[in-house]
């Protein structure tokens, strides 16, 4: 199954994020406000909570995974 970030291409759906993204993390737990805060600024990639933490630094493929699960992803634009 395909997943997308920043986009939905169902059928008749042409809503898309209008931005740059810079990085998605995925964690185990609820973050609360604070926590979210505070890795916008400095992020432990080694926390046991993250799942995944993807960094969009280049437009390599595959995009490495950081986490240390290494979930590393095929990068496809459009």
């Amino acid at each position: 199954e395909l997943h997308m970030i920043g986009g939905d291409h169902r059928e008749g759906n042409s809503q898309y994020f209008k931005g740059v993204i810079q990085s998605v993390v995925a964690y185990s737990d609820v973050r609360t406000a604070a926590e979210i805060e505070e890795s916008m600024v400095k992020m432990d990639v080694d926390d046991p909570d993250i799942l995944v933490a993807y960094f969009f630094l280049n437009t390599d493929t595959p995009l490495e995974d950081l986490s240390p699960n290494q979930n590393d992803i095929e990068v496809s634009k459009g």
